[in-house]
């Protein structure tokens, strides 16, 4: 609560992204502070790289500036683990070939 933070707000339903901690087995929500909003997934990264707050993303997301050096994780410990990333999809969808693809070249990605 005494660091700055880059919030992000949802494009679609303009709310504010609260960032989700655990303690124990107890998991809660909290509404963040920090003056910079951002809509843009990247912008989180952008702006936490050059030093303007902790920003509250997926590790995929930073996997190569964790490695270099250039951003370190904080508060791990206290982030639930997720399930991991989810496609959701009309049942109907499966029937087409180019739905099918790219469900596909997604799994494969993702593996590597």
């Amino acid at each position: 609560m005494h660091h700055e933070s880059i919030r992000y707000r949802f494009p679609s339903s303009q709310a504010l992204h609260r960032w989700g901690f655990k303690r124990g087995k107890r998991k809660f929500l909290v509404d963040v502070p920090g003056g910079l909003i951002v809509n843009e997934r990247r912008l989180l990264v952008a702006f936490s790289l050059q030093g303007l707050g902790l920003a509250f993303v997926a590790d995929r997301e930073v996997r190569e500036y964790i490695a270099d050096g250039r951003l370190e994780p904080f508060l791990q410990t206290f982030i639930p683990s997720d399930g991991g990333l989810y496609l959701y999809f009309p049942e109907r969808s499966l029937t087409q070939l180019k739905f099918r693809v790219f469900v596909d070249m997604a799994k494969a990605l993702l593996r590597s």
